[in-house]
C-alpha cells in the first residue's frame, strides 16, 4: 500500500489562530488520500511561517521529508503548490529532490501535480 505524509502551512498568525485555513487544508489532504486509497501517516503543519521561509527553516516540512524518508512515502500531499513555496524555482528543486527518492509532490487541487507527461510538467512550472 502506499503511504502518505501530509502537510499544511499557513503564513500569519491570525490564520493559525483561527485554524479555519488549516482545517481546511487537512480536510483536502485526508479527503484526497481516502478517494486515492492510498494510506496517510500524518500530516505536519507550519502555522504563522510565511512560504518565503527557506524550506530548511520549517520545522513541520522539515520533520514531515525526515518522516517521508524513514517510511519510503510514495506521496507529499499539501493542498495546493503553494503551501510548499510560492517560488517556482523552489518547487522545481524540491521536486527534482524528492523524486530521486520516490517521492512525489500531490497537490489536493491538481495543479498538474496527477502525473510526469509533458503538460502536465509544463503546467506546474506556469503555476
Amino acid at each position: 500500500m502506499s503511504i502518505a505524509i501530509g502537510y499544511t502551512r499557513v503564513s500569519t498568525s491570525k490564520q493559525a489562530d483561527s485554524g479555519l485555513s488549516l482545517e481546511a487544508q487537512r480536510a483536502a489532504v485526508t479527503g484526497w488520500c481516502d478517494e486515492a486509497g492510498i494510506h496517510l501517516e500524518e500530516i505536519y503543519e507550519d502555522a504563522g511561517v510565511s512560504g518565503s521561509t527557506p524550506v530548511a527553516e520549517r520545522e513541520g516540512l522539515m520533520s514531515a521529508l525526515a518522516r517521508a524518508r524513514e517510511l519510503g512515502a510514495s506521496h507529499l500531499v499539501v493542498s495546493k503548490l503553494d503551501r510548499l513555496s510560492r517560488s517556482p524555482f523552489i518547487l522545481l528543486t524540491l521536486e527534482q529532490g524528492f523524486s530521486k527518492t520516490g517521492l512525489r509532490i500531490t497537490s489536493t487541487a491538481g495543479e498538474g501535480t496527477e502525473s510526469d507527461d509533458p503538460s502536465s510538467v509544463l503546467g506546474r512550472r506556469m503555476l
